[in-house]
Parts: C-alpha cells; structure tokens; sequence
C-alpha cells in the first residue's frame, strides 16, 4: 500500500476530505476559479480540519499525534513528522507501535547505514517486535547496508525462536539480498535457514537459490558447487524436496536436457 492510501485510513475524515480537494487542484490559490458550491465544499473541510486539530479532547487529541505525523510526512514535512511521530510514542501501545514504524523508516531513509534505531526495537510490544525486526532488515538493505541488514535478519530468529514465519524471513532476506547483489549476505541466510530449519517447507527453495548463488558471476561462482547441490537435491528425501516443483528442472539439468542458465531462468520466486 504507497504513502497516500497508507494515510487515507489514518487520517481523521476532515483531513482525508480536504486532502481530496487538495488532489483536485483546490488549494487556497484557485479556489476563486471554481463554482461557489464547490468553494463552499472546500471552506467547510478547512473547518473541520481546523476542528479536528484543535477542538479534540485531550484524550482524542493524543490519539491523533500518529496520524499527524503520517499526514505531515505524506507533504514532505520531516521535522514535523518527526515532531508528532515522537509524541505518540508516550501514547497508547497501539499508536506507539505505528510510530515506532515509521520513525525507523525515516531514520534509515535519512541516515542508511549509520542509523540509531535499537530503542526503536526494544521498546515495542511484544506482538509488533517482530514486524519491526523484519522491516529494518529490509530497510537496512535497501540502504546498501547490507552486512547490518545481515546482523537484524540473523538476529531475528534468535530473538523469536517461536515464530513460525521465522524460516520466511530468512528465505526471503536471502533471496532479496541476492537480488541486491550481496551475495554474501545472501548465501549466509540461506545457509541459516538449512541449519536451523531443515524441515521448513522453503528447503527446496533454499537449495535452488544457493545453487544459483554458485552459478551467478562473482567471487564466489562455482558451477561445480552448483552441480552438487543439484545432485544433494535430487536425492533429498524431505517432503520439500520430494514434493518439490523445481525436481523436473533439476532433472533435467542432471540428465543433460537442460542447461544451467535455462534452469536458473526457469525458476519463479514471488516478488516481496
């Protein structure tokens, strides 16, 4: 979901309604040029938007600090965002969580691999932790910080041991990491999820994507090491691996019907 329909939920109706006439090009400047019906439309959401901001009860009030700063942040307005992101922190859990979310965005936006964000992590609740662990991680990675992005996605499933999406985050952080062309950090989370889940029903993926690892250019191609983990594939007895829709591909290969890059481009990893 992009920033825009991201904040059309959050935000109050008033300003959700002001905001559409503002998309329709009714600003203060051209209000002049348009019907008086439709001028008097766009005043009265400029009142209500007033009254939202500024005529809550305190209570009210404080749960709005959140969807302020993601409507600030929506204009362009950083400090201000920033300003609202940091009071919901001091609110309710649900609003504190949000904010926690979207200050580690900009932080990481901002300053990459440098960013100060741990506080962040450790001062969610217990049930938004792991989302914001996961979205770091990427983040940190978008960021070209991929050596940190590996520290977060590892440390992911030391932290929550008792998540079942625990091999996903490390499947996806591999595959992901090799889209970026960190392949170190990519072999590193597909090697971890071997380890630490042989079991997991994204094995058989796993094994292809190192294979592929061998097999692209780079420090570490080996279209040998890639041979060998084809043939440990074909004679995996895991239901992964068994029940697996890369066999027929990987068979091939081994029989000589089929080359390696035939192989590789033959493969479908969903899009995050």
């Amino acid at each position: 979901m992009n920033r825009h329909w991201r904040s059309y939920f959050l935000l109050p109706r008033p300003i959700r309604v002001f905001r559409s006439y503002i998309r329709l090009g009714l600003h203060c400047e051209s209000c002049s040029t348009f019907a008086p019906t439709i001028r008097r439309r766009a005043l009265f959401s400029l009142l209500m938007l007033a009254l939202s901001l500024f005529s809550l009860p305190a209570e009210e009030g404080q749960v709005d600090a959140y969807q302020q700063g993601v409507y600030h942040r929506s204009l362009g307005h950083r400090e201000r965002a920033l300003q609202y992101f940091n009071q919901a922190l001091n609110q309710d859990q649900r609003q504190a969580d949000l904010a926690r979310m979207a200050l580690l965005e900009m932080r990481v936006e901002a300053d990459g691999k440098d960013a100060q964000f741990q506080e962040l992590l450790d001062g969610a609740s217990q049930e938004y932790r792991p989302a914001l662990y996961r979205r770091a991680g990427f983040l940190l990675m978008d960021a070209g910080a991929s050596e940190e992005a590996l520290d977060i996605l590892l440390a992911y499933a030391d932290q929550f041991p008792e998540d079942s999406a625990a091999d996903d985050v490390l499947f996806y952080g591999g595959w992901y990491a090799q889209k970026k062309g960190f392949s170190y950090v990519s072999a590193t989370l597909l090697y971890a999820i071997l380890e630490r889940y042989p079991d997991s029903e994204l094995a058989d993926d796993s094994y292809m994507l190192l294979a592929r690892h061998y097999y692209l250019p780079g420090p570490d191609r080996n279209p040998d090491r890639t041979r060998d983990i084809l043939i440990h594939f074909a004679t995996e007895k895991r239901p992964a691996f068994v029940e697996s829709p890369y066999g027929a591909g990987v068979q091939a290969f081994l029989s000589g019907r089929m080359g390696l890059k035939e192989l590789f481009s033959a493969l479908y990893f969903p899009v995050l």
